[in-house]
């Protein structure tokens, strides 16, 4: 009748879908436990291939047959998801996240295995780690907060910086040349996602840029890159150390390594000179850029004032004072407000420009 016309109708076909794969797979593993892999993967298809069939002609879409797929195992079920997502339409959102379920489910199993075998698996435990990477930027497009694709997925957060610390702590022993091999390929692959990601971050400081008030990022990033230098100036070298305080190139190895020069093996001597040293250097650092964040405060605050004062408010009130309103005076007076953390910082007269303003 009309009405299982319209459930049938509304059904969502493409979950049913990939429900169909996922119990084909069920029911092998269940056959698989009293026959042989061949009957058992060729009755589960027998079960099921009707099924299949039918989903696929209620979404009129030409499929592969259930029996092409390789569903005795999990990378043939992953396979099988994987071709599915090639033939979602935009709208099968529900069927995405569910096969984006199933496939982080089959990486997770993936992980465990990861953690209990040999060299060759230790490659695979990284790939894992861009696997999730890579899910958690697709879960993102889709516009899901992480907190929500960790509850849904167990994807935990990672990033590309987290995966290159991995490559480097598993393979920092590296000695076959099977695992030198995985490393090198696994470095080549985070470095392409890494200019890739550069070059989106690029892109969006660049549309940043275009939206905010260029002269105060000017302004903070020639303070930032000031600093960076004072941090270059007033920071210990090796060649100093040397030179001044007879440092050899093991102790400064273990310098550092441990970042601790009491644990370089140093004389009593050496080590106390060093660290008066170290001070006056921190002390003369921290005094510079006290001053250079000063100047940038200065120069902000004179940005504000600037604004302000060539602003559409500042023209039609405080040029005709005398004839604005109580709530024009009261805006001006809260838009003051809001500036006067800043005006310690201008000059006198710029402070008297304001007085003789209003007065």
């Amino acid at each position: 009748d009309k009405n299982n016309k319209t459930r049938k109708d509304t059904k969502d076909w493409w979950s049913e879908l990939v429900k169909v794969i996922g119990d084909a797979h069920k029911e092998f593993v269940k056959l698989n436990e009293q026959l042989d892999k061949t009957d058992a993967m060729s009755l589960a298809v027998e079960r099921f291939k009707g099924v299949y069939a039918e989903v696929a002609k209620n979404l009129k879409v030409s499929l592969k047959p259930l029996q092409d797929f390789n569903l005795e195992s999990e990378e043939g079920v992953k396979a099988a998801y994987e071709y599915l997502l090639t033939k979602l339409p935009s709208s099968a959102k529900n069927a995405r996240l569910e096969i984006e379920k199933q496939l982080s489910d089959i990486r997770g199993e993936a992980r465990i295995k990861v953690e209990t075998e040999a060299n060759v698996q230790l490659k695979q435990q990284i790939e894992d780690m861009f696997s999730g990477y890579e899910l958690q930027l697709e879960l993102d497009k889709m516009g899901l907060p992480p907190e929500m694709a960790n509850l849904l997925f167990n994807v935990q957060p990672t990033n590309l910086e987290s995966i290159r610390k991995a490559i480097d702590e598993k393979y920092a022993e590296a000695t076959s040349q099977a695992d030198i091999k995985n490393r090198d390929e696994l470095l080549k692959k985070l470095s392409e996602m890494e200019d890739k990601q550069m070059q989106e971050n690029f892109k969006k400081y660049s549309e940043y840029l275009i939206k905010a008030q260029n002269e105060r990022v000017k302004i903070k990033l020639e303070e930032l890159n000031k600093i960076a230098e004072v941090e270059k100036t007033f920071s210990m070298t090796a060649t100093v150390a040397q030179k001044r305080f007879g440092v050899t190139a093991e102790q400064w190895r273990k310098y550092k390594a441990s970042g601790d020069w009491s644990q370089s093996g140093l004389g009593e001597k050496q080590l106390a000179d060093i660290t008066a040293y170290t001070a006056q250097l921190n002390a003369a650092a921290d005094r510079v850029r006290k001053s250079l964040q000063d100047e940038t405060a200065k120069k902000m605050a004179k940005l504000d004032w600037e604004d302000f004062k060539g602003s559409e408010m500042y023209i039609e009130i405080f040029q005709n004072l005398e004839n604005a309103s109580t709530k024009s005076i009261n805006a001006i007076l809260e838009r003051l407000q809001t500036l006067k953390g800043s005006f310690s910082d201008l000059s006198a007269t710029e402070v008297k420009d304001i007085v003789s303003a209003m007065t």
